[in-house]
């Protein structure tokens, strides 16, 4: 049996797809049920880019526990409003303006959970007021500055547990650094945002290392193929390919509260994907050097610097 998954597993399609949730669902074990028998209500989750699809699937489980959430979000008119009586509520918040990132915390309260999963494909390139293409800025960039601030402000409580939403497009992505100030010829979003998936991944790995970052678990994961407005928008070919077979966005959602609440979860800079720690380079090509790896925390860092500290 363990060799048919590995052969389905290979194919990609029949793995990142529903078929592939099932199957993979069937041999987890984890230990969810002990957490849910607890008191989770004195618990506060954030999770971006939580108006639609997988975020919004995230916030629903939690608060069925009993877990408050605040979810942010670009646009006002695309979160749904569950009522007075619901625990969810809505933070407007681009993660790409970095002023309104300080701004959000300075005024927010503390978090025990942190998605990071607000995503997009923006169809041509744009830089935001601080000189970064707009994906890195907001996905890349945004989602950092976000966590470490609440972590130097005391707004993620000791042990927090934070989760990176990255892509499984990330796998054929090589780290480059080329795109962040100027358009590459003709602007290629698709492959903008594997590198951004994949840059979320490296800096999940460093953030590990770093004793700054030892009281809390920061992990990575991907959720396969799921079916959501995002997608369906950025890349319709392959929606309309693939539509039957994606995976709703509760399951997509899945290893994310699996992350989140599971006790099985004991260590940090590991990426997920349906409940297992996965490879991260299974293309030799798509590793990036050493140089490219510190010049890109180098650069995080130095922007850190200049406008959350100064």
């Amino acid at each position: 049996m363990a060799f048919i998954d590995k052969l389905l597993d290979s194919t990609v399609y029949l793995s990142f797809d529903q078929s592939g949730y099932h199957r993979h669902e069937k041999s987890m074990k984890d230990d969810l049920n002990k957490n849910i028998g607890q008191d989770l209500s004195s618990k506060h989750a954030l999770i971006t880019g939580g108006t639609m699809g997988i975020g919004n699937a995230c916030a629903d489980y939690l608060t069925s526990l009993q877990i408050p959430c605040t979810v942010t979000g670009r646009t006002p008119e695309k979160y749904i409003d569950k009522g007075t009586d619901s625990l969810s509520r809505f933070v407007q918040l681009d993660l790409s303006d970095w002023d309104a990132i300080k701004k959000f915390v300075d005024t927010s309260k503390s978090f025990h959970y942190l998605v990071l999963n607000a995503g997009g494909m923006p169809d041509s390139f744009a830089l935001n007021k601080y000189g970064i293409e707009y994906q890195m800025a907001s996905q890349l960039f945004g989602h950092y500055f976000l966590m470490r601030y609440m972590i130097e402000q005391g707004k993620l409580a000791i042990g927090g547990r934070i989760v990176w939403v990255s892509s499984g497009g990330m796998y054929l992505a090589k780290l480059h650094l080329r795109d962040l100030f100027s358009s590459a010829k003709p602007y290629d979003k698709v492959a903008t945002y594997a590198n951004v998936k994949r840059a979320q991944v490296v800096l999940c790995q460093e953030l590990a290392k770093d004793k700054k970052y030892s009281q809390f678990s920061i992990n990575a994961m991907h959720p396969g193929w799921v079916d959501t407005a995002g997608v369906k928008n950025a890349i319709p070919g392959f929606w309309k390919f693939t539509k039957n077979r994606l995976r709703t966005p509760a399951q997509g959602a899945a290893t994310i509260i699996w992350l989140l609440l599971s006790h099985e979860v004991s260590t940090s800079g590991e990426f997920y994907f349906d409940w297992k720690k996965r490879a991260t380079y299974p293309f030799f090509w798509t590793k990036e050097n050493n140089l490219i790896r510190d010049e890109f925390i180098s650069l995080l860092k130095d922007y850190y610097q200049k406008y959350f500290l100064n």
